[in-house]
């Protein structure tokens, strides 16, 4: 018999059947945090397909105007170049981390308060996309591409859907109001009904599909942009009829004062720039960076374009599995956070990217042995699609360092930690991977498999900084202590 103190009951009591009982508890807490992450990862999961689908959706669609060969793709392809480096004003995503904080430190109703200042603060930046494409695309196309055909469908593509962006504003708020309280079915269902939506209308006015009679509803490239718009407003009208019309989601979470200017209080909105700021410019040294390389791209030709453009696709689609494990961790790390559960937040974080990196095993597997069946999705053009098979080992190298850079990005950022993300993102960025892009183009190979390569080399550096970041620079307990402050009563 192992050697153990006598308990009250008179039995012995051993250092080995207490380690056991921590260990078997140790692993429940396992088991059930993994399990809370996957019943949050799916919902947000069907609420990223939204605006991936739509994306993917429209691309394999202009990629079946056959007439037409990849030309629409490569317009699209340089209009989003140009769309994503200035949309970067309107796509922080640090209302959930304030949300969240503030559930966790027990003050629910500054959930209601941070949306109210998020709105506020994000008015003035959408006007500033919203002029950009409306009035230089033209002029910056020319400037990407040397293709002249590429500049009139792209500046129409970009104009058009400048429209968008109020309603982009509203539900990217209002939707991280919601699931940063665990309210996800009204972000789902909206998801699902946009994605629904844009198929249907695409292949109606684009495609033509089903045909009718005597009814030409067949416009092509032109109805991409108003297809799009269209969807998005119906996934905004949707998630505000269930998250608040009907759901009255927003009770017990909502100010006393409900809409009121009371509630934008300089220390708010200061406390909101202080992390919004950082968090939009590391997305747009991102998106910029992405810019540079497809410029670069497009110096390749109208092929080399068109696989790029897919590509992101592909990363893209993948990002709805291992992105939606990720804001699940995100989520669930800023609640403990804010209660000051510093040891369950760190161990959410690990849980979190254990269950990234076995997805990003598989994901990397299929885009690696199955290039063929996904480049036929977008485009029936055999060049393109063997150019995509070529293209596949550093494609998956790309989905792995990218994914699992989105993942500590997630983190980082319920942490309320924006500015190591601005300053990670630089190094990965502008020196990582755009002078390895270059590097490689210019001494390797001159084609979009040196690109993918050089990118796959810099998100991997960019992964490595963030890692740092989280193990040795960053204080949790400060964290903590910063949330509990910001939502307290002023």
């Amino acid at each position: 018999m192992v050697d153990g103190e006598k308990g009250e009951d008179g039995k012995v009591k051993t250092e080995a059947g207490e380690d056991g009982k921590i260990k078997a508890q140790n692993g429940v807490g396992i088991l059930s945090t993994t399990w809370q992450l996957v019943k949050l990862a799916l919902p947000l999961f069907l609420s990223s397909a939204s605006w991936v689908g739509m994306k993917a959706t429209d691309t394999a669609l202009l990629g079946h105007l056959e007439e037409e060969g990849t030309m629409y793709l490569s317009a699209v392809a340089v209009a989003d170049l140009w769309t994503s480096s200035t949309g970067v004003f309107i796509q922080g995503r640090v209302l959930g981390t304030f949300v969240g904080q503030a559930v966790g430190a027990g003050a629910p109703e500054m959930a209601g308060v941070w949306l109210q200042v998020s709105l506020a603060c994000l008015a003035p930046l959408a006007v500033i996309p919203l002029i950009l494409w409306s009035t230089l695309t033209s002029t910056v196309i020319s400037l990407i591409t040397t293709d002249t055909s590429l500049i009139a469908p792209g500046a129409l593509y970009a104009g058009v859907l400048a429209s968008a962006l109020p309603g982009r504003v509203l539900f990217s708020q209002l939707s991280q109001y919601l699931t940063a309280r665990h309210v996800m079915h009204p972000t789902t269902i909206s998801a699902a009904v946009a994605l629904v939506t844009n198929l249907g209308l695409g292949l109606f006015f684009i495609l033509g599909l089903p045909h009718i009679s005597g009814f030409p509803h067949r416009y092509g490239f032109p109805a991409a942009a108003p297809t799009t718009i269209a969807s998005e407003y119906v996934q905004l009208l949707v998630l505000l009829l269930l998250g608040f019309a009907i759901g009255h989601h927003q009770r017990g979470a909502w100010p006393e004062k409900g809409w009121s200017m009371s509630n934008l209080t300089r220390s708010r909105i200061v406390e909101f720039y202080k992390l919004y700021l950082p968090s939009a410019l590391a997305i747009g040294s991102d998106f910029w960076r992405v810019t540079v390389i497809g410029v670069l791209a497009a110096r390749q030709g109208a092929l080399e374009v068109a696989v790029f453009n897919v590509g992101y696709r592909f990363l893209w689609i993948c990002l709805m599995f291992s992105g939606a494990l990720a804001r699940a961790a995100g989520i669930q790390i800023a609640i403990a956070i804010g209660n000051s559960s510093v040891a369950a937040a760190q161990g959410i974080a690990k849980i979190g990217l254990t269950l990234v990196c076995l997805g990003l095993v598989i994901l990397s597997a299929v885009v690696c042995f199955c290039p063929s069946n996904l480049a036929a999705i977008f485009s029936s053009d055999q060049a393109f699609v063997q150019r995509v098979v070529e293209a596949s080992l550093p494609l998956a190298a790309l989905v792995a360092s990218m994914n699992l850079t989105v993942a500590l990005e997630a983190i980082v950022s319920s942490l309320g930690r924006t500015r190591h993300l601005l300053v990670s993102g630089l190094i990965g960025s502008w020196l990582g991977q755009v002078p390895v892009c270059f590097l490689f183009s210019t001494f390797w190979r001159n084609d979009i498999i040196g690109l993918f390569w050089g990118m796959a080399v810099g998100y991997g550096l960019h992964a490595a900084c963030l890692a740092f970041c989280l193990t040795t620079i960053i204080d949790w307990h400060q964290c903590a202590q910063e949330a509990r402050s910001r939502n307290s009563s002023e």
